[in-house]
């Protein structure tokens, strides 16, 4: 039973759990059902599954750890995690556009901008005007991007001769 419910639901696993258990033993439970049904969900039940896993920080940071969705839209990250670093960090490291999700704060964050531009040059589009006119993270968004992260840098930047030519390589 144990192991249908966590095929099916990952949350599920909680309710079979020893009341006894320590969280981090639940915590490495509920890891272990992530890892072998994460990869059968469709985008629309791992949202339901993080908005369920929301509430409690360490399962949420557990389903960024493992989800590997490289859609448009990222990991949907509740507002509550939002100036979570870690959190945050992680999510970008998989999928740079959830640098969208993050709080004021993170986005002036050079290591979670710079994670995020390494994973994804087009997180650029997501970034304060001082980051994209910052010509050390500019070429390091188009590199990522291979020259398509262009567009989102400063007008300034773009009006560069000498970042032209680096796209053009």
């Amino acid at each position: 039973v144990c192991t249908a419910a966590m095929s099916h639901w990952p949350l599920a696993i909680l309710d079979f759990t020893v009341p006894t258990w320590t969280p981090e033993q639940r915590c490495r439970l509920f890891e272990v059902s992530v890892q072998h049904c994460i990869p059968l969900l469709k985008y629309s039940r791992y949202r339901e599954l993080a908005q369920g896993a929301a509430n409690h920080r360490d399962l949420f940071l557990i389903l960024v750890k493992y989800r590997n969705f490289h859609g448009p839209l990222g990991i949907p990250i509740p507002d509550e995690y939002a100036d979570d670093e870690e959190i945050m960090l992680q999510a970008v490291r998989i999928n740079g556009h959830c640098i969208r999700f993050a709080s004021p704060r993170l986005l002036s964050d050079p290591q979670l901008i710079l994670a995020a531009i390494q994973h994804n040059g087009m997180s650029l589009q997501y970034m304060s005007e001082a980051v994209r006119d910052d010509n050390a993270l500019v070429i390091e968004a188009i590199q990522s991007s291979h020259g398509v992260a262009y567009r989102f840098a400063s007008e300034r930047l773009r009006c560069n001769r000498d970042l032209l030519v680096r796209c053009i390589e």
